[in-house]
Order: structure tokens, then sequence, then C-alpha cells
């Protein structure tokens, strides 16, 4: 008999153990028989007649609990199961029972009965098993691994515990560990009434996080080739494109994308975000344009074409959507930062200062409001209060970003500035463990150690500064090789 659980996990062998040592005699070989046969009623009959026997005897009430739970009559299964364990705590076929209705209702006391188990049983894969789905349903993804990796011959062949397991991998920073546990659900037929498609999606995100674009491409090429693509999938697809140097793909991708979802902004801003980045930009702002006809509220769009219209020159246009992003979105980080740099670019520098002042009064803990703050003071011969309010701004962006490479940079230069040799080498070299392509900070790093008198640390760093160089011209030649073809928008786009 298997006696199953949620998570298509099973507590095996209560109806055995509690046979192998019952009563004595003819009822005590019945009553496991019966249970084997489909019969709880007429097991339950024999126990309540050799429990009046021996009323105490926990083997009699687990199979009690058995033959009730069979019946449908879970609380008084429940019962049963706690008699036989007030008579016999340690007795596993009763944890077992016990765990199984617990489990099932998702009651609080699963979780104990289950470690209570594992307590007398360390070895007990469905115990862990269903720990760890209890500690998926509470979003412990750390607990819920570590019982899952001691469960791997209960879950292998589940596809709802794989699916969790696969889940709490991606959570954790564990993409390509959670691409292999997306396969296996794929694999062993996919997960019940869950779309494949899905399995498929959460696979290629997977893949694509960890940095294998060729698979996650192969994953998602299929599901985007139908005539109404998901829009999340064309969106992956889009990134994993560009992220794999194949940006004609993923600018079709997204052009496509706009087509069939000319109201979603996402694709949009992408679609600017490539142009930007490949230097089109008379492409990104006729894109945005269009995107603004179909989202005209839209403060992300309004941002880029301001960043867009900065680049070409054009202020005043620029200065305009910045105000409108404020408008929409008042006191939107990004309104403000383009608002002070295009403010700066103007000639308007005290107007950007008391911004970006304003700006790291309301929101003192957003570390690019703080850092272009930091940069602004320093921008020009800095007194010494200016010295002072900038080192604090970067202190705070420090603390608010610790792993963002930028502002480590700054503050390093600032401490190179105000003499603090040993402070800006600890910030440089810290920029470069987070962005090894950063020349600033490299170049800075190299005069610190100069000035620290660590001559052959610095000759080492003159070979790097050489190979960036290198890289740089590797990408501008790879940069000049690729220029976006301007297309006209398709009709469809403006229906």
């Amino acid at each position: 008999m298997r006696t199953c659980v949620g998570a298509a996990l099973c507590l095996l062998g209560i109806a055995a153990a509690g046979a192998s040592a019952t009563a004595q005699g003819p009822a005590g070989d019945a009553i496991p028989r019966l249970l084997r046969s489909g019969d709880p009623a007429g097991a339950l009959k024999l126990l309540d007649e050799a429990l009046a026997q021996v009323p105490r005897d926990p083997r009699l009430w687990t199979l009690r609990g058995l033959a009730l739970t069979q019946m449908d009559r879970a609380d008084e299964g429940l019962a049963a199961y706690r008699t036989a364990l007030s008579a016999e705590p340690g007795y596993l076929p009763a944890l077992q029972g016990a765990a199984q209705l617990e489990y099932r209702s998702r009651s609080p006391e699963a979780e104990r009965i289950l470690e209570r188990i594992l307590t007398v049983e360390p070895a007990n894969v469905v115990a862990h098993a269903m720990l760890g789905a209890l500690a998926y349903d509470r979003q412990d993804c750390s607990t819920a691994l570590s019982h899952f990796d001691r469960a791997q011959a209960a879950i292998r062949g589940n596809a709802q515990a794989l699916w969790q397991a696969a889940h709490c991998l991606f959570v954790l920073d564990r993409p390509a560990d959670a691409a292999r546990a997306f396969q296996q659900v794929l694999d062993i037929g996919g997960l019940g009434s869950t779309p494949s498609d899905l399995v498929v999606f959460n696979l290629a995100l997977s893949l694509h996080t960890a940095g294998q674009q060729d698979q996650a491409i192969a994953k998602l090429e299929p599901l985007a080739a139908g005539q109404q693509p998901d829009r999340d999938v064309l969106a992956l697809l889009a990134d994993a494109y560009a992220a794999h140097d194949d940006i004609e793909q993923a600018i079709a991708t997204l052009r496509r994308a706009t087509t069939l979802y000319p109201r979603d902004e996402h694709f949009y801003v992408a679609l600017g975000a490539l142009c930007l980045e490949s230097d089109s930009f008379e492409l990104g702002r006729e894109i945005i344009d269009v995107g603004l006809t179909n989202v005209p509220d839209s403060a992300r769009l309004y941002a880029l074409r301001g960043v867009i219209h900065a680049q070409l020159g054009a202020f005043d246009m620029a200065q305009a959507d910045f105000e409108r992003v404020s408008a929409l979105e008042p006191r939107q980080p990004a309104a403000i930062a383009g608002l002070s740099l295009t403010l700066q670019q103007t000639g308007q520098a005290e107007q950007s200062l008391a911004l970006l002042r304003d700006q790291a009064r309301l929101r003192p803990d957003d570390h690019i409001g703080n850092l272009l703050l930091a940069q602004a003071l320093l921008r020009s011969a800095p007194d010494e209060a200016e010295l002072s309010e900038a080192r604090r701004a970067l202190l705070r962006a420090v603390a608010a970003a610790p792993r963002a490479p930028q502002v480590r940079t700054e503050l390093g230069k600032l401490f190179l500035k105000t003499g603090e040799t040993q402070e800006a080498i600890e910030q440089l070299q810290q920029a470069i463990d987070l962005d090894g392509s950063d020349k600033t900070a490299t170049n800075h790093l190299l005069l610190a150690l100069r000035r620290a008198g660590r001559v052959e640390e610095a000759q080492k760093l003159v070979v790097r500064i050489r190979s960036l160089l290198d890289q740089e011209k590797a990408s501008e030649v790879a940069r000049n090789r690729f220029r976006l073809v301007k297309a006209e928008p398709d009709a469809e786009r403006n229906r």
C-alpha cells in the first residue's frame, strides 16, 4: 500500500511496519491484508476488537490511523496516530502517518513531526523532501535547498519538487544549476497542468542569466516562432540576442514586438537603449517618437528621448523631455539626473547643483543622486566645504550601493585629491574588482600606487592598462563594423 501526500511524495511502509509487529493471531495477520485489499472498514472492526484487549499498543493505533485515513476520516486518523505516539513517542510508522496528514493540511505541526522523524531516521529522504516543500511554501529557499539536496532519491522523478528546487536555485543566484533542474522537469514530462512552454521559458531564463546565450536562444526561438508569441518570450529573446552580440537579430525581434504589442513601452525602451549603445541617435529618436505615439504618458520613454536629445546636442529639447518626466513622475531619479546634466551642459551649473542637493536631501539612499551631486561639486575647483560635501555624498552612495564600481571609483579619486593615498588605493582596487574594464579606476590606481612608492605593483598595472587599450580598440572596430539599418516602422504599428 502506498499512501501519498502533497507534491507527489509518499510515505511508504506504514502498513507493512505495523503488520510486522502487531498483535499476534489471525486478527493480526488479517488487518494489514484488509488494508492492502481496500477494505479499511473491515480492518477497523478488527482493530477495535484488538484494542479492547491491548489498549496501549502503538502498532494497533497506527494501523487504526491508516484505516481511518483510507476512509477519509483524517481528523480521527490523526488522533489515532497521536495516541500511538503517546504510547511510544519515537515510533516511526506513527510519526510518518501523522506527518502525512499534518503535511497535507499544511499544519504548523507538520514541520515539527518531520524533524522528529529525522531524529529517529536522519537519512529519511521523504521527510527531507517534505521539509523542503514546506520551506519553499514560506519562501525560505536556503532551507528548502538544503533538504532537497538530501532528498535526491525522493525528488528525482517528481516534477513539482524539481520545479521548486529549480526556482530556489535561480533565486539564490545559481542559474546554471537551476537550468539543469528545469531541464529535468521537462525530461520527466513536464509539470502536470502547467504548460510546458512556461517550463521552457524558465529554463531559457536560467540559461540566459548563466551566460549560456546559444542554448537560451535555441530554447526561445521555437517559442517565438508562432503568430502571437508571448511578450515575455520576445523580450527575453531580444536580451539573449543582444548579450550574444547579435544586435541585428535583437533589433528585428524588438521591432516585431512593437508591431505585436504597440502599447508596451518596454520594447520601445529596449530598442532605444540599443540605438544609444550603437550611437544611432537619430534612429533611436524616431523609435521613441513612435513609442510616445502609442504610449503618450510614458515617463521612461521621455527620459530616454531626453538622453538622446542631449547626445545630439539638442539641449532645449532634452530639458523639455526631462521636465515632462518630472511632471509625470515627480522626484523620479532618472528625470532629476537627466535634467541636472542638461542644466550643466547649458551653463546652468548653480541650478543643477541646487536640484541635486534637493534630491540628495529627499532621497539620501539614492546612490545615483549622491554620485551626481559629488561629481557636480568636484567638476570645477572645489573649496574645502564642497570637498567635504562631496565626500559625504560619496560615502552615502557607497553605503547605499557597495557593489557599484563607479561610486568607488569617484570616492577613490576624491581620496587621491585630498592626499589620502591608502584610502584611495583601497577604493580604486575594489572598483576594479567589481569591474575589471574600468579604465578610470585603473589609471587613478596607477597614480596612487606610484605616489605610495609601490613601484612593482604599479608596473604590473601598466601591463593591464595596455591590455585594456587593446580591448577598447577591438570593441571600437566591432562597433564601426556594425551600422543600424534605418527601416520604416511597420504599418501595423499605427493600427
